[in-house]
């Protein structure tokens, strides 16, 4: 068949183009053979990688978080640098566990701490029990209750008050009359009415009369 191509006086670049296009699909058909070999070998399937792993008890999954950390605990590692990995395999969620690395602050310190020796240690007294020391002010004792004297229905005024020094007049005074009482109530930056009111209640507290005068009061 390339013979009857070749034949004429465009053969040669027949040929050619002949030539170019074999070349092309043998190059495609290559392409297509190595593909499918590739995909007849074996496929290695790995669910994850972990490349701090350092045994097969890491490798282990459980069904619930709290197991992958005992066993991380189990296995030595400290519960703060027990990492807990999530492994989901469809709808089945599994749990397991890998070693952090600790903090570079704390690897640091833990390397620049000298060890302890048999010398360096000291003897540390026991501790001294210290009383405890109350700052609370004390309080006050209560001031005993001082009972009002009453008579007739009526109680006498405590003291320090303006009735209780109307009172104390009154009683220097016991045959003042009204009149007498309300004059000395300016002198004493007393009110008069006041007086008056005072006036009347300290007679009845002594029992004595209703005055019908100016003059002294009488008892009864």
């Amino acid at each position: 068949m390339l013979r009857k191509i070749s034949e004429g006086p465009q053969g040669k670049q027949k040929l050619a183009c002949v030539e170019q296009v074999i070349q092309r699909y043998s190059f495609v058909v290559a392409c297509i053979q190595k593909v499918v070999a590739e995909s007849r070998r074996p496929v290695l399937q790995y669910a994850s990688i972990n490349p701090h792993r350092s045994n097969d008890m890491e490798a282990k999954t459980y069904t619930k978080r709290e197991n992958a950390r005992r066993a991380g605990v189990a296995a030595g590692v400290p519960a703060e640098l027990v990492e807990i990995s999530v492994h989901k395999n469809g709808d089945e969620v599994r749990f397991g566990w890998k070693a952090k690395q600790p903090p570079a602050g704390a690897a640091q310190g833990a390397a620049n701490t000298p060890p302890a020796t048999a010398t360096e240690s000291v003897p540390v007294a026991a501790p001294v029990a210290v009383q405890g020391v109350t700052t609370s002010k004390a309080k006050k004792a209560a001031a005993p209750k001082v009972p009002r004297i009453e008579q007739n229905g009526v109680k006498r005024p405590k003291d320090g008050g303006l009735c209780a020094a109307v009172w104390a007049w009154l009683d220097a005074n016991p045959t003042a009359t009204i009149k007498e009482a309300k004059a000395a109530a300016p002198q004493h930056g007393w009110n008069e009415n006041n007086v008056a009111c005072e006036f009347y209640v300290w007679r009845k507290f002594n029992s004595i009369a209703r005055q019908t005068s100016d003059s002294a009061p009488a008892h009864a």
